[in-house]
């Protein structure tokens, strides 16, 4: 399995460009998979640069239904013909986020992407073949992170606090790696990653995406408590852990301290090959 990040909020490479948003492109041995898009076109500007060509594409996923996630799919779909894209129903809704007391944001899908006849709907569990599945529903509410408190949907003209109702994750397993990604982790990594083995009796060995740790605060102890207790509880599973965008480079620089080699910054540009 090859991982290539076409989009992180970071470049070490003066030849890649970066932005707030996330995408990847997973390679298996049988697939190739497009995971996010970013929050603009830089995805395909980059992928020329990575040598990946995304006409290949045999499906794409969408992680939610965030602007900085789907940013780029309109132009995926012209670049590919063929790819469904997999997303949760519920993402094509109207989600804002809060900049101040009195301002909120549209910060959903793009409304000519919500008319795409090219989506297919995943289910609480998705089978995709080859290893693959997508899941959806989250039972646990450890660490939700404190950042959602500011981010909304409209529904039935009633604002209220999003739920991420609309976020799913994807697993590949195949030669003896389990791999889990996850878009921003609304729902708490701790959760998603329990999740994951509630559903196939053991852990990832691997986590790729974005903990939506970067609203905390390390300077106060309450949360850095909470961080410090969000790494141990991710050390139990055993697996290495692969992140940025929304995770903050404060609240990684914390992390990295307890969880040492179990945790990798994953920038734009960053190859991950697993046997």
């Amino acid at each position: 399995m090859r991982i290539t990040t076409l989009v992180e909020n970071v470049s070490t490479d003066p030849l890649l460009g970066s932005e707030h948003g996330l995408s990847l492109w997973i390679e298996t041995e049988s697939r190739k998979i497009l995971f996010d898009s970013g929050a603009t076109t830089l995805f395909e500007e980059n992928a020329r640069v990575l040598g990946v060509d995304l006409s290949k594409a045999d499906f794409a996923v969408l992680s939610h239904g965030h602007w900085d996630h789907s940013g780029g799919m309109n132009r995926f779909l012209a670049l590919n013909g063929h790819a469904p894209i997999y997303l949760k129903e519920t993402a094509l809704g109207s989600f804002y986020s809060k900049r101040d007391e009195e301002t909120l944001v549209y910060a959903g899908l793009d409304e000519e992407l919500k008319q795409s006849d090219r989506f297919i709907f995943s289910d609480e569990y998705t089978d995709l073949g080859d290893g693959a599945f997508l899941f959806g529903r989250i039972e646990g509410t450890e660490f939700v992170p404190e950042g959602n408190r500011t981010l909304y949907v409209e529904r039935d003209e009633v604002m209220t606090v999003d739920p991420f109702d609309h976020e799913h994750y994807l697993g590949i397993e195949e030669n003896g790696e389990k791999v889990l990604f996850s878009g921003c982790s609304h729902l708490g990594i701790v959760n998603i990653v329990e999740q994951y083995r509630l559903l196939k009796g053991h852990y990832p060995t691997r986590v790729i995406g974005g903990f939506h740790l970067s609203k905390i605060d390390p300077h106060n102890s309450d949360d850095f408590h909470i961080l410090k207790e969000i790494a141990a509880r991710l050390l139990e599973s055993g697996a290495i852990f692969y992140t940025g965008h929304c995770t903050g480079e404060a609240s990684y620089q914390i992390l990295k301290e307890y969880m040492q080699e179990h945790l990798e910054y994953l920038p734009t540009g960053r190859v991950l090959e697993f046997p």
